[in-house]
């Protein structure tokens, strides 16, 4: 258990935890092809060089996941309309409001009036666009009555992304790490070109929405093919370290932005940019655990060989005999109407709501920031910075008596909620909107880096995953529903989105309070775990395990 078994690379500020080589030398090597992996991990070293190039090479798909998730605050940002003819006959149609500030622009032949705003008053044919290059607003001309096709657009990629999840993870597990981040990687690349090319609104939507069903899978197999690398005791590594990735890669995307404020040429960097992680494909090792589940142990071997020669360590023991009855040992799936048993429909209700509001209030927010009083490229910096705080405290906060995984996300949701109001009632004052608003920001993703933990530790083992599905589908209906809470208040009442935002959080952290806290407690692997875990067992209907008998039986 040294530290000295550890390479040293400067990043000693990492939780690597020094008890993680517990495992003795002598330690025979297990027949069950799971227990094996973990076994021959540890050997190989479960925290060194190998683990940190996993995290870097692995992570930056979840930097690039968030620039074209927020790309919208840039490529659809507001546009401005100028006049053809800035005569007095034409001025004098223009209402004060509309108007706004105005500059008149010459040059050798004609006189023209840039609009603050669109006046969808003024004849089509007497304006043209001051912006039609910097935002696919103007380029399609999304405004007046097509203005609801421009928050679409970021539905359609949630609505991409659900699906993705749902297809992608299913892909992972039949196919492996490797085919579940290659092709995804080459979906979500094929929406963001099309988009860079899209000749109308129609084709830029649709590839808007193959780009989120691509990048689903893209992230989600880079952060289990990462966390199946890592030793048993340093995986709470992954309960901030993709998210602090995913804030990099928001403010990376306001210097992009900057750099190139032409929407289709930012779209083309964007596709360069994620190119490079198509050449990953010679250089990437395929999940040891994943293979052990395919009982490919000897392929798994070879790669664990690899993992121990990176890491200067020995080489772990080849696999022995495949124990027969390993297979016997392993959790059957249970009949998915067990979720309706009354312990858990609760559990399941509340975890979907609170899935909701924490996913309508995070991107809700992060999308929202360019209405505040900053420049949107620092609005958008800011968002993702003060997240970075809120990551790394999250994994201490859970693990604290005090706050536990509940406290953690009940008081993260319930103080979003209260900063969002006071927000919406101090709106005359610039610096109180802005502090209270990104504060708002940061607890709500405090709640979406716990809530992951703490919903996957509230059910039992043969049902976990389905329940994890339809909260994740919980979580995309918010984030699809975020866009049109934006434009509910319009420039006039901006307060007016900030209480909606704060509605469904106050609502989900004072029905969090109603379940259980998991921290210290061992997973249950049944129902009927549940039911022994709150002391009523003896009540435990065992109709309920009937369809779980039947599978077993087939």
């Amino acid at each position: 258990g040294s530290p000295r078994h550890q390479p040293s690379l400067g990043l000693s500020v990492l939780p690597w935890p020094s008890s993680f080589h517990r495992m003795a030398d002598t330690d025979p090597a297990p027949t069950n092809p799971t227990e094996y992996v973990e076994w021959a991990l540890e050997k190989a070293g479960g925290a060194g060089k190998f683990q940190i190039r996993y995290l870097l090479a692995l992570g930056a798909p979840w930097a690039y996941g968030a620039m074209l998730a927020y790309v919208g605050t840039f490529a659809a940002s507001a546009t401005e309309q100028e006049l053809v003819d800035c005569s007095p006959g034409v001025l004098g149609n223009i209402t004060t409001d509309t108007f706004g500030n105005f500059s008149a622009l010459s040059n050798s032949t004609t006189v023209s009036c840039a609009l603050a705003v669109v006046d969808c008053m003024l004849p089509r044919d007497q304006w043209i666009y001051t912006d039609e290059k910097d935002t696919f607003v103007a380029a399609f001309s999304l405004v007046c009555d097509r203005s609801g096709l421009s928050p679409l657009v970021t539905t359609l990629y949630f609505f991409g992304f659900m699906f993705g999840v749902l297809f992608w993870g299913r892909v992972s597990d039949r196919c492996g790490r490797r085919v579940a981040f290659y092709l995804p990687a080459v979906f979500m690349q094929l929406g963001v070109l099309g988009m860079a090319l899209a000749p109308n609104y129609a084709w830029f939507a649709a590839c808007r929405m193959l780009s989120g069903f691509g990048n689903s899978g893209f992230g989600l197999t880079s952060y289990v093919w990462t966390s199946e690398f890592l030793g048993m005791d340093s995986r709470s590594v992954m309960s901030w370290s993709p998210n602090v990735w995913w804030s990099v890669g928001q403010m990376l995307l306001s210097l992009v932005a900057w750099l190139i404020p032409a929407w289709r040429h930012l779209m083309m960097a964007l596709f360069i940019l994620g190119c490079m992680f198509l050449l990953y494909i010679p250089v990437v090792e395929e999940s040891p655990k994943w293979l052990a589940t395919q009982g490919r142990l000897e392929e798994a071997h070879a790669v664990l060989c690899r993992v121990a020669e990176v890491n200067g360590r020995e080489a772990p023991p080849e696999p022995a005999a495949v124990d027969a009855e390993a297979k016997e040992d392993e959790p059957q799936t249970a009949s998915p109407l067990q979720l309706l048993d009354p312990l858990l429909i609760k559990r399941l209700l509340i975890m979907c709501f609170a899935w909701f509001a924490t996913s309508i209030g995070f991107f809700g927010l992060s999308m929202n920031a360019a209405s505040l009083p900053l420049n949107s490229y620092w609005a958008n910096v800011v968002s993702g910075l003060t997240c970075i705080p809120a990551y790394m405290v999250a994994g201490p906060m859970i693990q604290s008596p005090r706050f536990g995984r509940k406290g953690t996300v009940a008081y993260s949701f319930v103080t979003c909620g209260v900063c969002l109001i006071l927000s919406a009632m101090f709106q005359d004052s610039e610096v109180v909107v802005i502090v209270l608003y990104y504060a708002a920001t940061a607890a709500a993703s405090l709640s979406f880096a716990v809530i992951y933990v703490w919903a996957s530790e509230l059910f039992p083992t043969s049902l976990r995953g389905t329940a994890m599905g339809i909260q994740s589908l919980c979580a995309r209906i918010g984030a699809m529903a975020a866009p049109f809470v934006e434009l509910a208040g319009g420039k006039a009442h901006p307060e007016i989105p900030l209480l909606l935002f704060a509605a469904p959080c106050l609502a989900a952290g004072f029905l969090c309070m109603l379940l259980p806290e998991t921290l210290g407690r061992p997973l249950p692997g049944t129902l009927a775990d549940v039911y022994a875990e709150n002391g009523l067992l003896e009540t435990y209907d065992e109709s309920n395990s009937d369809s779980e008998e039947e599978s077993e039986t087939q």
